[in-house]
C-alpha cells in the first residue's frame, strides 16, 4: 500500500511540472497573427478602387470637413531684395476626420495606425500658399498615415518661395515680415474649416527645428484666421530681423573712410595738382559703392532707404570739398602767373638797362631840336635799323615810337589780367585764398558732424520704432 500511495505522489507531480509547459505550448498555438493588409482589405482600401479619391470621406453631405494646420520653418533659405522674394523651407502638417476609414485596433492585434498608405488611394484637401510664385521643389511624401479613430495626417516638407513686400527704408538695420496664407482652392467655408495652432505654439515648433537662417535672425510666428469670399484663410507672418555686420564692414565703414580721407586731403598743399587728383579718385570711389548698393536695393521703394541718403549726403560733400579746391587753386595760379610775369620783365629791364634813350635836346642854329641820348633802357632790336642805314634823324624817330608801343603794350596787358589796376602788393589773391579755405574747413567739418548725427538719429528712431524687441529674436 505504500508503494501504491509512492507511486502515485510521483507520478501526480510529474504531471504538475510539465502542464505549465503544455499550456504555454496551447497559448502559442492558438494566438492570433495579424498585419496591415488585414486592416487594409477590411477598409477596402485597395489601388483599383479610386472611389475614396474622389470626393471628401464624409457621410452626409452637410458635414464639414475639419482640417487642423500646423507649420514649422525648418530654414531661411534666402530673401532677394531686389525680386522681393522669400524663399524658405516648411514642415507642414495636416489632418483630418474621414468617416470612411475606422476599426477596433482589438480586432486586429491592436495595429492602431497604418504608416504608409500611398497619397493616391485617399482624399486629401487642397490646401494651397496664396503667396507662391514658383513650384515647390521639395520631393513630395508619397504617404498617408491613417489611424484607427479615422484621422488621417499628412506630413510633408515644402520649398517655399513667395512673394513678401519688404520694407527696406532702414536698411541694413531692418525687420522683414512675411505672410503664408494658406487656403482651400474650391471648398468653401461650409464644406472644410481651416484650423490651426496658436501663435506661440508655431513659435517654440520653428525654434525647435529651424536649422539655417542665412543672414536672417528668427524673431517669431504670429497666426491669424480670417474669411475671404466665404473660404477659410490662416495667415502665417513670419518675422524676420537682419544680421547688419556684413553690410556695415563692406559699405558703411568704407564710405566714412572715403570720407574721412577727403578731409585730410584737405591739408594737402594746392601746388603741383595732387590734390585736385586725389580728391577725384576718392568721389569715384564712393561712386563704386553707390553702384553695389544699387544692384542690391529695389528700384520700386516708396521712400529712399537711409542707405541711400547717407550715400548720397556723403558724395555731395566730397563734391562741396572739390569745388572748394578748385576755386582755391584757380586763385593762387592768378597770382602765380603775375609773379611769373613781374620775373621776365625785371629780366628784360636788366637787359635794357644799359641801352642808351634818347631826351630832348638844344635847338641849333637852324631852328630844329637836337636829341641826346639818355640812360633810359631801349630795346637792341629797335636800334639796328637806324643804325644800320646810318641816318639820325630816323633813328631818334624810332626811338619815340619805341617808347610810346612799349607804354601801351603795358596798360593793355594790365587791362587783359584783372579788369582793373591790381593794389600793386605781391601774394594778393593767395592770402584770399588761404582765408576761403580756412573758413571752409571749419564749415566742412561742421556741416560733416551734423549730417552724421542727423543720420543716427534717423536710423535709432527707425529702428526702435519698427523692429520686434530683441527678446523675441
Amino acid at each position: 500500500m505504500t508503494r501504491v500511495s509512492l507511486m502515485i505522489l510521483l507520478l501526480v507531480s510529474a504531471l504538475l511540472l510539465s502542464a505549465p509547459e503544455a499550456w504555454a505550448t496551447d497559448e502559442v498555438s492558438s494566438e492570433k497573427v495579424c498585419s496591415y493588409f488585414d486592416v487594409l482589405t477590411q477598409l477596402n482600401i485597395s489601388k483599383g478602387n479610386e472611389l475614396y479619391t474622389m470626393t471628401r470621406p464624409i457621410l452626409d453631405y452637410r458635414n464639414q470637413t475639419i482640417v487642423h494646420l500646423e507649420i514649422a520653418l525648418y530654414g531661411i533659405l534666402g530673401m532677394d531684395e531686389k525680386e522681393q522674394m522669400f524663399v524658405a523651407s516648411l514642415l507642414t502638417s495636416l489632418q483630418w476626420h474621414s468617416d470612411l476609414f475606422s476599426w477596433n485596433p482589438e480586432d486586429f492585434c491592436g495595429i492602431n495606425y497604418i504608416p504608409s498608405i500611398p497619397k493616391k488611394l485617399m482624399w486629401e484637401p487642397d490646401i494651397i500658399i496664396e503667396e507662391m510664385i514658383a513650384e515647390d521643389k521639395a520631393p513630395p511624401s508619397p504617404f498617408l498615415t491613417l489611424y484607427s479613430n479615422g484621422t488621417v495626417e499628412l506630413n510633408r516638407g515644402m520649398v517655399v518661395v513667395s512673394t513678401c513686400l519688404m520694407q527696406i527704408f532702414s536698411f541694413p538695420f531692418d525687420t522683414q515680415r512675411c505672410t503664408l496664407t494658406f487656403k482651400s482652392i474650391t471648398h468653401t467655408d461650409k464644406e472644410l474649416r481651416l484650423l490651426a495652432q496658436g501663435s506661440n505654439a508655431a513659435t517654440r515648433m520653428t525654434r525647435k527645428v529651424l536649422r539655417t537662417q542665412d543672414e536672417w535672425t528668427f524673431c517669431n510666428v504670429n497666426v491669424t484666421k480670417s474669411s475671404e469670399d466665404s473660404i477659410d484663410h490662416i495667415t502665417y507672418t513670419i518675422t524676420m530681423r537682419r544680421r547688419p555686420v556684413l553690410y556695415v564692414v563692406n559699405l558703411l565703414l568704407p564710405i566714412w573712410f572715403f570720407m574721412c580721407l577727403d578731409v585730410a586731403s584737405l591739408f594737402i598743399s594746392e601746388k603741383g595738382g595732387e590734390k585736385l587728383s586725389f580728391k577725384v579718385t576718392v568721389m569715384l570711389s564712393v561712386t563704386v559703392l553707390q553702384l553695389i548698393l544699387n544692384d542690391i536695393l529695389p528700384s520700386t521703394s516708396s521712400r529712399i532707404p537711409l542707405i541711400a541718403t547717407y550715400c548720397a549726403g556723403i558724395f555731395s560733400l566730397m563734391l562741396l570739398s572739390l569745388c572748394e579746391t578748385i576755386v582755391v587753386m584757380h586763385l593762387m595760379e592768378k597770382d602765380f602767373h603775375f609773379k611769373v610775369k613781374e620775373e621776365e620783365d625785371c629780366s628784360m629791364d636788366e637787359d635794357k638797362k644799359d641801352l642808351p634813350m634818347v631826351n630832348k635836346g638844344d635847338t641849333d642854329k637852324n631852328g630844329q631840336t637836337r636829341l641826346h641820348i639818355s640812360d633810359r633802357p631801349v630795346s637792341t632790336s629797335s636800334l639796328l635799323p637806324a643804325v644800320h642805314e646810318g641816318k639820325p634823324g630816323e633813328t631818334e624817330l624810332h626811338l619815340v615810337v619805341l617808347g610810346l608801343l612799349t607804354e601801351i603794350r603795358k596798360a593793355l596787358e594790365t587791362r587783359l589780367e584783372g579788369g582793373q589796376v591790381r593794389d600793386g602788393k605781391p601774394g594778393y589773391w593767395t592770402r584770399i585764398a588761404k582765408r576761403i579755405h580756412v573758413v571752409f574747413i571749419y564749415m566742412y567739418l561742421f556741416s560733416i558732424f551734423s549730417f552724421v548725427c542727423y543720420m543716427a538719429t534717423r536710423w535709432y528712431m527707425v529702428i526702435h520704432h519698427d523692429a520686434t524687441p530683441a527678446s523675441q529674436c
